[in-house]
């Protein structure tokens, strides 16, 4: 992906280029986007001009675009390459050199060998004709016998290496919604999801987005603030280097989808304004330091969920145990910086419930960070609200969060 100074987030954006006016690009943006996909396009039905003008548009708005091609979706290739060269090298031409464009879609959830092989195709041609760009293709969710519905009994973690040293795709993503199913009942698998997707991305050197939920339907709920900011704080921490919204325009006017930031009038819901909020906030704090930190690894306390591990005495140098006063489930992640700096990102992984989640440390603390809007924060000295205390043998550290709130930190001895 070409060189980037912010956090990646956007949306799944159904509509076609003709109905989608290029003021939106500044609702986007106001949303707290930073790169999306473009309305979808069709060489038979709509003008390139439409879309140069909403890429222009984009451009100023400061949001950057995987552009949309229908002609170029995986699935009218299925057993039968021949064309998609062409078809690709039209759309680079008209749209490739833009500079908003990040990227091309691929497509979104293959489900069978020949469907995986059209991707592989249209990953080989985009990544020789444009290699400075990004092709997106979505996954779907993994699931516990996934490996026999859809990898004749090949073990996931095999297959999606060997997709990925196949394909030369330099970015995987998934979606996964099962999280807001009522109560608990999907968080497990959410997590499941993460580690595997993550974990393939990271021993493949590649990067890894997560598609999660803006839009009541079927069983999910319409997610409220704290399910928003839950979620995102928790990709980030589990190591996702950007994520999508599904779905941001409410133009699903069946079944039971409700709730979309961008509702079934046009207007923006109370989800627009709670993913608004959630997403600013988190750029403000945290966005272009986490776009350049490097995820190592992530643990749960004082319970796990899809096999993180526990967090335990000496998993990390002088912290001896991490506590959750109220009972309630916590997250704690390393990342490092170019240099090799060490940064802890702490979450409340509760959904619903804020506490107390405290550091227990040796003592002799010489430097304790908080990160927050850009600044770097003496903790030690200023910690209103919070807990602190060191009396030389063990040192305590302490934050209140709301539920999917994040604290970004560094510690030194």
């Amino acid at each position: 992906m070409k060189p980037i100074n912010y956090y990646p987030i956007g949306f799944w954006n159904y509509p076609n280029i003709k109905e989608t006016p290029v003021s939106e690009a500044a609702r986007w943006k106001n949303c707290g986007m930073t790169l999306t996909q473009t309305p979808f396009f069709s060489y038979e039905k709509n003008d390139p001009a439409a879309m140069t003008a909403m890429l222009d548009a984009m451009a100023e708005a400061g949001v950057d675009a995987f552009v949309c091609i229908s002609d170029l979706d995986f699935h009218r290739f299925v057993g039968h390459p021949e064309g998609y060269r062409d078809i690709f090298a039209r759309a680079y031409a008209d749209f490739g050199k833009h500079p908003a464009v990040r990227g091309f879609f691929v497509g979104d959830e293959p489900l069978n060998d020949a469907e995986f092989a059209a991707c592989q195709e249209a990953y080989r041609v985009m990544r020789e004709v444009a290699p400075e760009l990004t092709p997106l293709l979505n996954f779907n969710p993994y699931w516990h016998g996934m490996e026999y519905d859809l990898l004749n009994g090949e073990d996931f973690d095999g297959w999606i290496d060997r997709f990925i040293r196949s394909s030369g795709c330099p970015l995987i993503c998934y979606d996964c919604y099962w999280q807001m199913n009522p109560g608990e009942e999907g968080i497990n698998m959410y997590f499941t999801n993460l580690n595997r997707y993550v974990s393939a991305a990271k021993r493949n050197g590649i990067q890894v987005f997560n598609t999660v939920l803006s839009c009541g339907h079927f069983r999910y709920r319409v997610p409220t603030e704290d399910d928003l900011r839950w979620q995102l704080s928790t990709s980030v921490a589990s190591g996702c280097n950007g994520i999508l919204w599904f779905l941001y325009y409410g133009q699903h006017n069946c079944n039971n989808y409700r709730g979309s930031p961008v509702d079934e009038l046009g207007e923006e819901s109370a989800t627009y304004t709670s993913l608004r909020r959630v997403q600013l906030l988190f750029h403000r704090r945290y966005g272009a330091m986490m776009a350049k930190l490097h995820f190592d690894r992530a643990w749960h306390f004082p319970r796990t969920y899809g096999n993180y591990p526990m967090y335990t005495t000496g998993a990390l140098p002088h912290i001896r145990k991490m506590t959750s006063d109220n009972d309630l489930p916590g997250m704690l992640s390393r990342f490092t910086d170019d240099d090799g700096q060490e940064y802890l990102v702490l979450v409340n992984n509760s959904q619903t419930e804020s506490g107390l989640f405290t550091f227990h440390m040796d003592g002799g603390v010489k430097q304790f960070t908080r990160y927050w809007n850009g600044e770097a924060v003496d903790f030690i000295v200023s910690h209103h609200d919070a807990v602190y205390g060191d009396d030389g043998h063990v040192a305590r550290a302490g934050f209140w969060l709301a539920p999917g709130q994040m604290e970004v930190l560094q510690i030194g001895y």
